[in-house]
């Protein structure tokens, strides 16, 4: 990737090299009118710079041997190959960073998606190993236009390296699973009573023999099996009758995905430091990004119309005299 980095920046951080590269874009008809560049701040501009990078490919040879640089990589069938593949593998990687995203995503949703994923990472190696190239789409072009050996054991191998990290970036999330599984459907009779009771009690430090009783209760409840499905299920079960698993679906709620709120707090705060400020130090504005990012993020809307009938009206003594 840096030597991709390193053409696309040549190209567009000199204004003169951009003009003509884009005007090069507009006479071939082109489907792009510009390369990205690339940010280490935002991953999903990783990917998005690789698939535009491997989408003008063409026109950038040309562009380059037309100014007299020679990248003898650009060339080379392995490295070609070896863009491809990370362009399609980020490809997946960005598509499932969009799932992540989003506001009030809960565990539950998170979850999902790293397991669909990971199986997803499964199914690529399998395929890989079949040379079956659907799922890389510009790896398989390259084959076709290259009619090359496509090295696929080392892509199995780096698609598995990913399945691993992802194993164990996200281990501990996955002692949640059973957990979760058993609090999305409560009333299904693969569950084990005494295996969630105990791995609930574990992870929560509370008293099994409790959640085997009110786990029973549960799965016997006909008023709660006919309401399952509806969003404020667990708000539906009294706090007297089952107090423990109210708590456990309180706590498991309360695990959210944190990549929005870094994302728009990021946002917020570069609106907050514009150029216009950039005599105030970074102490001097601490207390000003403390409370503005606080505002800006909040969830919370006044109710402006009870705030507006709960002033007092002070009236002039001009508009008095006249009355």
């Amino acid at each position: 990737m840096d030597i991709a980095f390193k053409i696309a920046n040549s190209i567009r951080s000199r204004s003169l090299q951009r003009r003509l590269f884009k005007l090069q874009l507009e006479e071939n008809d082109s489907q792009h009118c510009d390369l990205l560049l690339h940010t280490n701040v935002r991953w999903l501009s990783r990917g998005k710079f690789l698939e535009r990078f491997q989408c003008l490919l063409h026109e950038i040879i040309e562009f380059l041997k037309s100014r007299g640089d020679n990248y003898n990589c650009l060339t080379n069938n392995t490295w070609l190959q070896n863009l491809a593949f990370l362009t399609d593998i980020t490809a997946h990687l960005n598509t499932l960073n969009v799932e992540l995203q989003g506001k009030d995503g809960t565990i539950i949703e998170l979850l999902s998606s790293i397991n669909g994923f990971k199986s997803k990472l499964i199914l690529l190696k399998s395929q890989l190993n079949e040379s079956n190239l659907n799922n890389f789409p510009n790896l398989k072009d390259i084959f076709e236009k290259q009619k090359c050996t496509v090295a696929v054991e080392i892509y199995c191998s780096e698609v598995e390296k990913v399945y691993n990290e992802f194993e164990r970036r996200f281990k501990d999330i996955q002692k949640l699973e059973p957990i979760i599984t058993f609090m999305s459907f409560p009333f299904s009779e693969t569950n084990s009573i005494e295996n969630i009771s105990t791995q609930i009690s574990n992870l929560f430090d509370m008293d099994s023999t409790k959640f085997e009783s009110e786990i029973i209760k549960i799965k016997s409840d006909i008023f709660l099996k006919a309401r399952v499905y509806e969003t404020n299920f667990w708000n539906l079960l009294s706090e007297e009758k089952y107090p423990g698993l109210r708590n456990v679906a309180l706590q498991l709620h309360t695990y959210f995905g944190s990549t929005y709120s870094c994302e728009t707090s990021f946002s917020h705060m570069k609106m907050i430091k514009t150029e216009f400020r950039s005599t105030h130090s970074d102490d001097h504005l601490e207390q000003q990004w403390r409370l503005c990012l606080r505002l800006a993020v909040s969830n919370y809307s006044p109710d402006f119309d009870q705030l507006v009938n709960d002033m007092q009206c002070h009236t002039s003594s001009m508009a008095r005299s006249t009355k």
